[in-house]
């Protein structure tokens, strides 16, 4: 995945795309579309989610899911809710897994631009899904997925694995994500 934080590289990149369609969100009004491309997740469903410490609880947000299709999904969502969220995934051949897929965009030892390669992202074994965000109004996000074996509820059953390709910007710790898939019970809490 690799996210393009300027409107023109975004807007080259959708035209790019051939069919897939931005929205020209409000920047007055501070949203974001969030260009999602995913190659071979037909069918998966994306959502944008965000965790933020209020008091001695938690305040949870999160974007409609959205479906992917022709290896794109579209979300457009208020700005200031991309920083420190997640993108999560759900695939229609997983099985029970007892979590919900997240998008890794940091991987331990790598750095901001540094390329993650399928067999890197398999060997890794930290990761940290949250994004340090946006305000621009348009963005083009990579993500790769792999069908990959991981314990699930009541043995071994097909998951994913979802990274970017591209390590973004991020926020909070790196957390234990075995054959580089991560995934998440509760909304992950990133600030």
């Amino acid at each position: 995945m690799k996210i393009v934080s300027t409107t023109l590289a975004a807007t080259a990149l959708v035209a790019a795309a051939g069919t897939l369609t931005v929205p020209v969100a409000d920047a007055a009004a501070g949203r974001t579309a969030l260009a999602v491309s995913i190659t071979d997740c037909e069918g998966c469903t994306v959502q944008l989610q965000q965790a933020v410490p209020r008091g001695d609880g938690v305040r949870v947000w999160s974007s409609k899911a959205v479906a992917v299709t022709g290896g794109k999904a579209v979300l457009d969502v208020p700005s200031r809710r991309t920083w420190g969220s997640v993108l999560t995934l759900k695939a229609p051949w997983e099985g029970q897994l007892g979590y919900v897929t997240t998008v890794a965009v940091r991987y331990a030892g790598h750095v901001v631009g540094e390329e993650v390669s399928a067999t890197e992202a398999a060997g890794e074994r930290r990761a940290t899904g949250c994004w340090a965000g946006t305000r621009q109004p348009r963005v083009a996000v990579e993500v790769d997925v792999e069908r990959t074996t991981v314990q699930g509820v009541s043995g071994p059953v097909t998951g994913t694995r979802a990274w970017t390709p591209e390590t973004q910007d991020w926020q909070g710790a790196l957390r234990r994500a075995p054959g580089g898939v991560l995934g998440s019970q509760d909304v992950d809490v990133c600030r």
